[in-house]
């Protein structure tokens, strides 16, 4: 059983994964998605842990607040009583000293490294405390997870986080305090009423092809999980260079001759066409592609994005799953003329997830 479920998450990433025996399945968590469609994370996890408390991987992939802000409240959240058995997360202790402006995420990222230390949560356990990153050569990180699921990182490199490090440290110095002190972190939190631990509910032009430059993209956390002969890629906002490298390396150490196959693919940075290049999409083939996104925001997923997935994949019907129908999406749900055998666009019930049960 593997069953991959898109929360409704306005125009963020919060994604269920539950995988294993039917009856008391292993648990994943990607992201938690902004702070104001927390509710629907707190409602979904209340239901999956009412009996049994442990989730098995809780991945924050990355300091947007699309992504982080749910985070922070799940950690604060004391009502849901979970236990986690790894958090990944690359924050300031992850991020190599230098070596070698679009979010306000830094500051999320130390509010969430201060809780995660509060509670001595376990904390990138899999890859002993250090950051979930790949080198520039050698092998992908491979994780093994409990009851036989396999993890391979794609995304980030060291490049990524090295910028990324530039950035936490002027945002966080800007505010006023220090990278890594969590006493401060803990004392802010405290005064920062949107993180609350109160349940919230959603109240909330094309650009160049593959040309995603911001710094909280790049550190992305992405990866391919694999079970029972299913194989998925979870791309965060991941840059497209980064994941078609990581797949062409992904693809060599598996004696994958071609483009990697995927049974599901999360599209990268919610379908917009900076994130998704020529090269990604002759890395990679999918049958069932994921759309997390209301539009609201950003007016995602660009329709370009989508047509290139259709072009891609010209000789199988694949599915188009969003977690909303909205005026970005609509578009889809209807295939006519040549798109008709060419794919079946999938929507979540207003205000509900959309569950894609790969068997």
């Amino acid at each position: 059983m593997l069953k991959i479920e898109m929360l409704p998450a306005a125009h963020g990433d919060a994604i269920w994964v539950e995988y294993g025996s039917a009856t008391t399945p292993h648990r994943m968590l990607i992201d938690g998605g902004p702070i104001n469609t927390y509710a629907a994370v707190h409602q979904r996890l209340a239901a999956a842990t009412s009996r049994r408390k442990n989730v098995d991987l809780f991945v924050i992939t990355h300091i947007d607040t699309d992504h982080i802000d749910g985070a922070v409240l799940l950690l604060r959240d004391e009502s849901l009583g979970i236990q986690f058995s790894d958090i990944w997360f690359n924050a300031w202790e992850q991020l190599a000293p230098e070596p070698l402006g679009d979010t306000y995420g830094p500051e999320q990222g130390e509010f969430v490294s201060a809780l995660i230390n509060l509670k001595q949560r376990p904390w990138n356990r899999a890859f002993n405390k250090g950051a979930v990153v790949i080198g520039d050569t050698g092998p992908l990180p491979v994780v093994q997870l409990p009851g036989g699921a396999k993890v391979t990182v794609l995304s980030p490199g060291d490049r990524q986080l090295r910028r990324l490090r530039r950035n936490w440290s002027s945002v966080i110095l800007d505010a006023g305090w220090t990278p890594g002190d969590a006493a401060a972190s803990l004392r802010r939190l405290e005064n920062r009423r949107e993180y609350q631990p109160v349940l919230r509910r959603d109240t909330f032009a094309a650009e160049a092809m593959g040309t995603d430059n911001a710094v909280a993209n790049g550190s992305t956390i992405a990866f391919v999980f694999e079970f029972d002969g299913k194989r998925c890629l979870f791309a965060g906002d991941a840059f497209p260079d980064v994941l078609a490298d990581g797949l062409h390396r992904y693809a060599a150490a598996n004696g994958i001759e071609g483009r990697v196959p995927f049974d599901a693919l999360k599209i990268p940075h919610h379908g917009s066409a900076k994130n998704w290049s020529p090269e990604l999409y002759q890395r990679l083939t999918a049958m069932n592609f994921l759309i997390s996104t209301n539009g609201a925001r950003f007016k995602h997923p660009d329709p370009e994005t989508i047509d290139r997935i259709l072009a891609n994949e010209p000789n199988q019907r694949v599915g188009l799953w969003f977690n909303y129908e909205s005026p970005t999406t609509v578009r889809w749900r209807n295939p006519t003329g040549a798109n008709r055998s060419r794919y079946s666009a999938n929507y979540a019930q207003a205000g509900q997830s959309i569950i894609l049960d790969l068997k």
